[in-house]
């Protein structure tokens, strides 16, 4: 068989293998981008050392059966060589390998694939299909998770499959018993037994426990699951197989051993296992995992999911396209946002127009939460006000109106817990100008604001950064923010308390102690985020308090903005303003103190708690 010289072909930052000879073919009939017909792939049957052959399908009818792939792409530099329709093309390396073990020995099958079923060399048909994607899998009578060839696949199978045979014993032997068992409280009994074992187990030489840990970690650490697509893919889908090597399993034991471990790691001792096991307890993935599950059980299409929450959740993941980290979850989230894929735009206008949608139609700036110091420095030109969500966030800085949920939530409910309520009912009163850039020379996009200039920050607590917490390394900080408050203000132990309240900022404003979803966690990750630097502890020349993101500076403006449950930091630059970020405020201020005033100083009424001298009025800014 002839080859070809794969080489990289970029469309406008997507890339895939090289494919010029193929598409000059002209084998792809053009699709109606108003029905829903689409292509499939028909795989030709073979043995493992035929040569694979597929046909295109085109058009084809969702109303009949089909399953479609979900996999990682990979570099398009790794390929494989299958033919389709007569002409040879190059798959990417894991395609290819998915295909040869997918394909039946006697007969046909009919899956739809991404690289193949779309004409990748045409924007406009990418644009059209993309918002069809969530329907495609959705109709499809299976979705196959390919997580590819895995050293230790059978043993990690077979572990999979010895948690999830304990769960089902237990919750079988409670409902025996006339007890309901709730499925946190099973799953964390045999979590428990399972990390006793492997306590004992660390003890010994090669004992079989901890070849099995180590097996399961590389399943559970699959590149698969950082990929940004398969939110959509698996948590729609009717059914979905994951499939690697030579084994296969249902997704429900796979996603309750994901669980286990999240549960595992959190009473974990690291210092106690061999090195060996202990990533299989890095949990960071486990939770992204996790959190699809739970999508995927609540899953209703009448229902969309909370933007926000799967916009924080998918900075985590990885895609060849930044414009997919929007893209991905666009058939997830309400039909009223209007994201509508656009392949010819650049990611920077992807972004501002994505954000602007959100803002006008929720009538609120608590996105503006998510502009942050990302933790890799991107490489998109963005206004201050836009989230850049082509790069990871800061783990430990989560957004103060969207506290840290728990991943057994429905992810929905997240963004309303919160006490915060810094401009009240006041929705945002706001717009999105075009304007150019006189640093870039680029249009960029402005966002004109309304709000409540409050103070200014006057001096900032450079503390050290200390990466180990320890309550000794936060009584220091606290004591030594105390020593700046008692140069304004008379330190008194109610006033050293809201020292400490800032620091932690209130607990992300959680519900109090009497309510049974506060959770204490929140302290200790806002105190862990004091001491790293994630947030800074700075005081006003009137002495109010507060957190702000490290890269504040003294001058700059601390400012309630109308629709955002959290106040701001804005830079003065020149005429126009920079956004720094969401910053916490003592004495009352994330309760809706500015809004207080501004109405007493409307009615011209005495107010005694009054610290301004001149009555508080709503500005405008202009937000580059």
């Amino acid at each position: 068989m002839a080859s070809i010289t794969p080489e990289i072909t970029g469309s406008k930052n997507f890339y895939t293998p090289e494919n010029a000879h193929f598409y000059a073919a002209n084998l792809y009939q053009p699709l109606e981008p108003d029905v829903d017909n689409f292509r499939i792939l028909e795989i030709l049957p073979g043995n493992d050392s035929d040569n694979i052959i597929c046909n295109i399908i085109q058009p084809f009818y969702l109303d009949t059966s089909y399953e479609a792939l979900s996999y990682r792409a990979g570099d398009p530099r790794d390929i494989g060589e299958i033919t389709v329709n007569g002409q040879l093309f190059n798959a990417f390396a894991t395609l290819f390998a998915a295909i040869k073990r997918l394909r039946y020995p006697d007969k046909s099958r009919l899956v739809w694939i991404d690289q193949i079923c779309i004409n990748q060399s045409d924007l406009t048909e990418r644009s059209s299909q993309v918002p069809k994607m969530r329907k495609v899998y959705e109709r499809a009578e299976r979705v196959i998770a390919w997580l590819g060839p895995l050293s230790g696949g059978e043993l990690a199978f077979n572990t999979i499959h010895s948690f999830y045979h304990d769960y089902l014993r237990k919750n079988d032997l409670l409902n025996q018993s006339h007890i309901h068992p709730e499925r946190r409280g099973v799953v964390w009994e045999i979590a428990n037994e399972y990390m006793k074992d492997l306590e004992v187990a660390s003890q010994k030489k090669n004992n079989e426990l901890l070849v099995k840990a180590k097996a399961l970690g590389k399943l559970i650490h699959s590149e698969f699951w950082t990929r940004v697509w398969i939110w959509q893919e698996i948590i729609v889908a009717k059914s979905v197989e994951l499939v690697w090597d030579t084994k296969s399993m249902d997704s429900e034991p796979f996603f309750t051993t994901a669980e286990m471990i999240v549960k595992m790691a959190t009473t974990i001792s690291f210092d106690q296992l061999p090195k060996s096991t202990t990533a299989v307890f890095k949990i960071s993935t486990c939770r992204l995992i996790c959190a699809i599950f739970i999508l995927r059980r609540h899953w209703d299409p009448e229902s969309p999911l909370d933007h926000k929450y799967l916009l924080r959740k998918v900075r985590q993941a990885q895609s060849s396209d930044v414009r997919d980290r929007v893209y991905a979850i666009s058939g997830l989230i309400s039909p009223n946002y209007q994201i509508i894929p656009d392949y010819t735009s650049t990611p920077a206008t992807v972004y501002c127009r994505t954000a602007w949608s959100m803002i006008s139609r929720d009538r609120s700036l608590d996105l503006l939460t998510f502009c942050g110091h990302p933790t890799v420095q991107s490489t998109l030109v963005l206004p201050s006000w836009c989230p850049d969500w082509s790069t990871k966030s800061r783990e430990t800085r989560h957004p103060l109106s969207d506290r840290r949920s728990d991943y057994r939530l429905q992810p929905t409910f997240a963004a309303s817990r919160t006490r915060f309520q810094a401009s009240k009912n006041i929705p945002s009163s706001c717009r999105m100008e075009s304007v150019n850039d006189k640093d870039t020379g680029f249009q960029s996009f402005a966002l004109v604001v309304e709000g409540l200039h409050i103070d200014i920050v006057e001096e900032v607590n450079e503390n050290p950064v200390v990466h180990q917490y320890s309550d000794a390394v936060y009584q220091e900080l606290l004591e030594s923010c105390s020593r700046i408050v008692s140069k304004r203000r008379t330190l008194t132990e109610e006033l050293k308390r809201e020292v400490h309240r800032t620091l932690i900022v209130d607990n992300y404003g959680s519900l109090k102690n009497s309510d049974p979803r506060y959770s204490p966690n929140g302290k200790h990750s806002a105190k862990l985020d004091a001491i790293q630097g994630g947030r800074l502890f700075f005081i006003s020349p009137t002495g109010l308090m507060g957190m702000a993101p490290p890269h504040v500076q003294p001058g700059d403006l601390i400012c309630v903005l109308f629709g955002a449950k959290i106040p701001f930091l804005l830079r003065r630059k020149g005429e126009v303003y920079i956004l720094i970020g969401e910053v916490y405020m003592s004495d009352g201020y994330m309760e809706g103190r500015a809004i207080d005033e501004m109405e007493v100083a409307f009615r011209r009424l005495f107010h005694p708690k009054m610290w301004f001298k001149k009555p508080r009025s709503p500005e405008w800014f202009e937000i580059h």
